[in-house]
């Protein structure tokens, strides 16, 4: 059974995520966060920390989605070099 005291790691969470969830989980935490500034300036948010909490959770969201976008580059990379080398070649 699970601990009920041990904290999810959030950051462990979105790295399960594939990049269409991820995208949506980053709308989500955007809506999210509007509606808690609307709840702050009407004095129902009992806390302003969650407001940075959800900031920092798409912060993070948003960097994990741009590693991925890097590493795709990245990885198609030598085949542009390649196909470039090719067509050197063949002037």
């Amino acid at each position: 059974m699970a601990d009920p005291k041990k904290k999810v790691n959030p950051i462990a969470e979105l790295r399960a995520m594939d990049d269409n969830a991820l995208a949506q989980k980053i709308a989500e935490l955007q809506k999210e966060l509007v509606e808690q500034h609307r709840a702050n300036k009407a004095n129902e948010l009992p806390s302003a920390a969650v407001i940075k909490k959800t900031r920092r959770t798409i912060a993070i969201a948003r960097t994990l989605l741009k590693e991925r976008t890097i590493a795709v580059a990245a990885q198609a990379m030598p085949a542009n070099d390649q196909l470039e080398a090719q067509k050197e070649q063949e002037k």
